[in-house]
């Protein structure tokens, strides 16, 4: 995403363009770009100082974190920024501060829908498709246990030190 400055007037220009969201080289098994990178920018220079402002957009292909299914999520950034003094060669890279606005957008616990049930902790079915007992199955065996007793029932603190009831 480079910006030739020799091409900007001294009243500034809008600049559209997409770059493939491999340039941005993240490369993770849970986060994958569907789409290229949108940008619609406007890039102006002030006292030797490079301004650019406008907005980002694309698309994800990401995990859910509750039931572990690829969803698609549209990532937009509505108020990107960036500054920098006026480089020698005339040519500014915006790729890292995209990626990093990009990045900072991602969710770190990304959810498919807000009705997502997830997965059941016990036998890992996933409770969005079907139920399992396992819940039920969990309170039957601590309403046993607590008819059974506790064996520290039957123990008193005295003075900070255990002793048998009486």
């Amino acid at each position: 995403m480079i910006i030739d400055l020799k091409n900007i007037p001294v009243e500034g220009k809008k600049l559209s363009f997409s770059e493939p969201a491999d340039i941005f080289e993240i490369k993770d098994e849970v986060v994958l770009f569907k789409n290229p990178v949108f940008a619609n920018v406007y890039v102006q220079v002030v006292d030797k100082i490079v301004l650019v402002s406008g907005s980002l957009e694309t698309t994800v292909v990401l995990e859910c974190s509750l039931c572990l299914k690829k969803f698609e999520a549209k990532i937009d950034v509505d108020n990107f920024s960036f500054d920098c003094e006026y480089p020698e060669d005339d040519l500014i890279d915006l790729t890292e501060p995209v990626r990093e606005d990009i990045i900072v957008r991602l969710s770190l616990n990304p959810i498919c829908e807000k009705s997502c049930k997830g997965l059941c902790s016990i036998c890992g079915i996933d409770l969005n498709i079907s139920d399992c007992t396992c819940a039920e199955d969990k309170q039957k065996e601590i309403a046993t246990k607590d008819k059974q007793g506790n064996i520290f029932d039957n123990l008193n603190f005295i003075d900070g030190k255990i002793s048998e009831k009486e």
